[in-house]
């Protein structure tokens, strides 16, 4: 709660009554207070997140207008923010994007983090910075050095990301940590999902991919006439994939049978089957 409501105090001076609306869930950072969260609170925060989304907080990407990234990483995430200066000489947010990292990216040193948070940010907003000379803003004092033209790569993957950046025109600026408005973006991590919801996430997908000219029955039935996927069908159920050879799922067998430690019923499945291997084997 207290990231969130700092990230929101950088667009305060633009909500008109902002301090009565996030009264309520300042109350909740108190410690002197226990934790309470009914629909007033609900809607208090519904209601930030709505106004931090709409004008005049948020505005319309105007190309003349003076234009900064500010980036930042965090072990788990990238966040940026792409901002403009307005006729009143402040900064408005044009456009918020974040990610999670993954597990490679995880194990980066905070260097190579940072500098990752820059080419992935530029990369994302291309289409706002072509052709244009911006700001570039971070918190991170090592990255001013490593970005300016005379400087030398402390690795080959940090050199391709910088070659990457050519093609664009910035000038690095180090600002404080308090300054950097992208921070709440990499440091509230996504919830992770539970496996009920990555399995309706997957079937989302499928529903998805599904043209538009084909329902679901009718890739059914003509899956069920496929003979390879056939193959693939009793493969997955009887865990032989001796007859899948030559073919690319037998490649893929163990994402079509999923990890059995963390599958009780294909842990049960091989531990009722090791002993009857046995027992067959030596009658053989």
């Amino acid at each position: 709660m207290r990231s969130f409501l700092g990230s929101a105090q950088f667009c305060a001076k633009f909500i008109s009554g902002f301090s009565p609306i996030s009264s309520l869930l300042w109350d909740l950072t108190c410690t002197s207070k226990s934790w309470k969260w009914g629909s007033k609170e609900e809607e208090a925060f519904d209601e930030i997140k709505k106004l931090l989304t709409n004008a005049p907080v948020i505005t319309y990407f105007a190309k003349d207008a003076k234009t900064r990234l500010v980036t930042d990483p965090s072990p788990v995430d990238l966040g940026a923010v792409l901002e403009q200066q307005q006729e009143d000489g402040s900064y408005r947010p044009v456009y918020y994007t974040s990610r999670k990292l993954s597990n490679v990216e995880k194990r980066y040193s905070q260097f190579e983090r940072e500098a990752l948070a820059v080419r992935w940010a530029c990369q994302k907003v291309y289409l706002y910075l072509y052709g244009i000379e911006f700001e570039l803003r971070t918190d991170h004092k090592p990255m001013v050095t490593a970005l300016s033209a005379k400087s030398t790569p402390p690795s080959a993957r940090i050199e391709r990301w910088l070659l990457h950046l050519q093609q664009c025109c910035y000038v690095v600026t180090h600002i404080s940590g308090t300054e950097n408005s992208a921070d709440a973006l990499s440091r509230l991590q996504l919830r992770t999902m539970m496996p009920c919801e990555s399995t309706e996430y997957a079937c989302g997908i499928a529903s998805e991919a599904v043209p538009a000219a084909l329902t679901l029955q009718q890739v059914e039935q003509a899956s069920a006439k496929d003979p390879t996927l056939q193959l693939v069908r009793q493969a997955v159920a009887s865990v032989e994939w001796s007859c899948l050879s030559g073919t690319v799922y037998k490649a893929l067998a163990e994402e079509l049978w999923g990890p059995w430690p963390a599958c009780p019923q294909r842990q049960s499945y091989y531990q009722a089957r090791k002993p009857l291997e046995a027992y067959y084997c030596t009658r053989t």
